[in-house]
């Protein structure tokens, strides 16, 4: 099983490698950082398949808004307490920051086509356009 952010291209050679955020990190990493920057914050598990998926599909993508949104990734595995305060259902499932609010978000599996939709809302969300 490939683990995110090992080996997957994309968000690494872009020169904006994800953070892994934590529980203990996660207000700073995510929430205050997304002041200025959108930030989306991926919450996945590494026994679940459709998290890999997802992971290396949302890296990619980020990775072509050329720096202009950020990806957090969040283990739920390891760090329950945010999974449980943002009251998530499923993962995987992505969340966008933008100035300390959540925007928009999705739980599940979602086509590449989806992914370029939801980060073009974002960015729309935060006035950078498309």
């Amino acid at each position: 099983m490939i683990e995110l952010g090992k080996g997957m291209g994309g968000a690494e050679n872009a020169g904006a490698a994800p953070i892994d955020a934590t529980d203990a990190t996660f207000m700073t990493e995510v929430v205050e950082a997304s002041a200025s920057q959108p930030i989306v914050a991926l919450f996945w598990s590494r026994m679940d398949p459709q998290s890999q998926a997802l992971g290396k599909e949302l890296e990619k993508e980020v990775a072509a808004t050329n720096g202009k949104v950020k990806l957090a990734r969040v283990d739920i595995d390891q760090n329950v307490m945010v999974a449980q305060q943002l009251r998530l259902q499923a993962v995987p499932a992505a969340i966008a920051f933008f100035q300390r609010q959540g925007l928009d978000g999705f739980q599940g599996m979602a086509a590449p086509s989806q992914i370029k939709e939801f980060l073009a809302r974002v960015l729309e969300a935060a006035g950078q356009g498309g």
